[in-house]
C-alpha cells in the first residue's frame, strides 16, 4: 500500500509566492523560498512588490559602469536599492554604522536607543520621528536585518513608504546578499506599516 504524500504550502515572506514548505529556508526566522535564495536575478523577482535595485561600479580604470552583475573584479563598488511599499510608515530615519563621527555627534544630539546591547553600539539612528522609528527598530527581526546591512557598510534611509539602502566600499560584495537583506527589510517595513 502506498502512503499518502501530504504537501504543505506556505507563503515566501520575500516574494509572497505560495511554495511547498520543503522548498523554503528560515533566514532570521522568516520563511524564504529557494527561488529567492538562489536567484541571480532576485531584484527581478521583487519588482512586482515595488522593489527596484540599481548597481554602479567604478572600475580600476576609473570608469563608472551601471550593471546587473555581481561585483568581483572591481576595486570600488556602489550599490543602491529603492523599495516603495503601499503604506506610509510615518518613519523618517537614517541608520548608519556608529563610527567615530557618529559618537562625536551623539555628544550634541540625542540619539534614540532601542535597548539592545548588540544593536545600540553598532547602529547610529538619526530621526525626526523617534516614537515610530523606535517602535520599528525594537522588533528583533528588524534589528537582525539592519545589522546585516550595516555589516555590509550600508546606509539605510526610511522615509514614509520608501526604503533606500546604499552601500559602497572597496573589494567584492555579494550582490544577492545585499539584495536579500534589503528585500527583507522592505518586507518588514511593509508589515509594520500595514493599517
Amino acid at each position: 500500500m502506498r502512503e499518502a504524500c501530504i504537501i504543505r504550502f506556505m507563503q515566501c515572506e520575500l516574494c509572497q509566492n505560495r511554495v511547498d514548505e520543503n522548498n523554503t529556508k528560515k533566514i532570521l526566522n522568516m520563511d524564504i523560498c529557494h527561488a529567492c535564495l538562489n536567484a541571480d536575478s532576485l531584484h527581478v523577482r521583487l519588482k512586482d512588490r515595488g522593489f527596484n535595485l540599481s548597481y554602479a561600479y567604478l572600475t580600476k580604470e576609473g570608469m563608472i559602469h551601471p550593471s546587473e552583475d555581481f561585483v568581483f573584479d572591481y576595486t570600488v563598488h556602489k550599490l543602491s536599492s529603492l523599495g516603495i511599499g503601499p503604506y506610509d510608515s510615518n518613519i523618517d530615519a537614517v541608520l548608519v554604522h556608529e563610527g567615530f563621527k557618529a559618537k562625536v555627534t551623539k555628544i550634541f544630539i540625542k540619539e534614540i536607543q532601542v535597548g539592545d546591547d548588540k544593536f545600540d553600539p553598532k547602529v547610529y539612528i538619526k530621526t525626526d520621528t523617534p516614537d515610530e522609528t523606535g517602535a520599528f527598530l525594537r522588533l528583533s527581526r528588524v534589528q537582525e536585518v539592519v545589522m546585516k546591512l550595516i555589516d555590509m557598510q550600508s546606509e539605510i534611509n526610511i522615509h514614509g513608504s520608501k526604503l533606500y539602502v546604499m552601500t559602497h566600499g572597496n573589494g567584492p560584495i555579494d550582490v544577492n546578499e545585499f539584495t536579500l537583506y534589503s528585500g527583507l527589510l522592505l518586507n518588514l517595513l511593509m508589515e509594520f506599516s500595514q493599517p
